[in-house]
């Protein structure tokens, strides 16, 4: 007899959330292998036309990267913690699912150790700094696993989750819209990409430090800076010396990215803080070089294990220079081969099995919260019975002492 389809649920926060283009791939190739997946956004959107509206959720469907639709459904109304909370458990009594994967676990912190033991609940944590790194630590005990998306983050989780098969490394991506060989066919310009705005952690200021490094050195290309830029930083890229080849493209969406990707040599990948490595992803993805800093990010990881760009001491502007100048000259062929091996780990067709390989075996695992829920009882009721125990002995005379070997009647 045919057997039921495995459930999975993957949260949001809401529709504006960075995780949702990689959630709606990820369901996308797991609905593509038979999973009934989709997707809950814990706040509501505003409504649009085609929305439709039921009587605890707003739902949509959006479509994955083959064409098939990801329902997506949405909490309704804006509430407090506690509220939102309830709100989330009774819909998945309404909707009851076998896998959930939280993106912004600390959002539901307190309804954690609430959900039934037979469901299997994973955080996906993609930095170290965010509060659903912190949450994912304090609820480790009710978690049935976590998805790191690099190696740095694996190994910072590893003391809250010390059995391997609970710990998952995986590096899920976003789908390619043009094959590996269409690249190798596209004229690329001496150019490079910079997607961090005016943000000071991603980069901004040291790419401003960075450009007359590159002009002394004979860099003749042009910068597509993308994502918003402040007045403030605007006026330093006007003061500086060649500034007619910073092109500022302003906020846009991934297609136009991954175009720009395409058509240039390298990504400028200057963050000071670790991230899930998606723009370095997209850069190898389409044949790009990605220049870094050598410090502990994702993006780290990626350039090393493709072998695709160049990484230099942090603030060491002359070796990231020579190392920008030396990814220009790679070659289309080489550049297609690191394009083949980045879609062989990431894209969605192929990220998706490891992490159903990983579920299939937390699915066989022990009930972790059903073990959890047996020692809070019993050291909730040990502790009801101490305080028993103390407010009875501080209601009773004092002891009258005995003589040393005497027995007590």
């Amino acid at each position: 007899m045919p057997t039921e389809p495995v459930r999975l649920l993957w949260v949001l926060a809401d529709s504006a959330a960075a995780d949702l283009p990689l959630a709606l791939a990820q369901c996308g190739a797991a609905r593509e292998n038979g999973v009934d997946a989709r997707i809950l956004l814990l706040h509501a959107a505003p409504a649009e036309p085609s929305a439709i509206h039921g009587p605890a959720t707003h739902q949509s469907a959006t479509h994955g990267p083959a064409g098939d639709t990801v329902p997506i459904a949405a909490l309704p109304g804006r509430h407090g913690a506690s509220e939102r909370q309830r709100q989330f458990l009774d819909w998945l009594k309404q909707t009851p699912q076998d896998v959930l994967i939280l993106a912004g676990i600390d959002e539901l912190e307190g309804a954690i150790a609430r959900l039934p033991a037979r469901l299997r609940v994973l955080s996906l944590v993609r930095e170290a700094t965010s509060r659903a790194f912190a949450a994912t630590v304090r609820l480790a005990p009710c978690l049935d696993g976590v998805i790191a998306t690099s190696e740095g983050l694996a190994c910072r989780l590893a003391p809250a989750f010390t059995d391997p098969a609970r710990l998952i490394l995986a590096r899920p991506g976003l789908g390619f819209p043009h094959p590996v060989d269409v690249l190798s066919h596209t004229q690329r310009g001496d150019d490079l990409v910079f997607l961090g705005g005016d943000n000071v952690m991603k980069g901004a200021l040291e790419l401003l430090a960075l450009w007359p490094h590159l002009s002394r050195a004979g860099f003749r290309g042009r910068i597509h800076w993308f994502g918003n830029v402040a007045p403030p930083v605007r006026a330093a890229i006007t003061a500086l010396d060649g500034r007619d080849r910073i092109v500022l493209r302003g906020p846009a969406d991934r297609a136009s990215v991954l175009n720009a990707l395409a058509a240039s040599k390298t990504l400028l990948a200057l963050d000071r803080a670790d991230g899930p490595g998606l723009a370095a992803m997209d850069a190898l993805g389409m044949g790009a070089s990605v220049a870094a800093w050598d410090i502990d990010t994702a993006t780290r990881e990626l350039v090393t294990a493709h072998k695709g760009g160049c990484l230099a001491p942090f603030g060491d502007r002359a070796a990231l220079t020579t190392g920008i100048l030396a990814t220009l000259e790679t070659n289309e062929a080489t550049r297609t081969t690191i394009a083949r091996s980045l879609r062989a780990t990431c894209d969605p067709a192929a990220s998706w099995p490891h992490l159903a390989t990983a579920l299939t075996t937390l699915a066989a695992a022990p009930d972790v919260r059903e073990a959890t829920e047996s020692w809070t009882t019993i050291l909730t009721d040990a502790g009801r019975l101490l305080r028993t125990m103390t407010h009875t002995v501080r209601g009773r005379p004092a002891a009258t002492p005995q003589p040393a070997g005497r027995a007590l009647e």
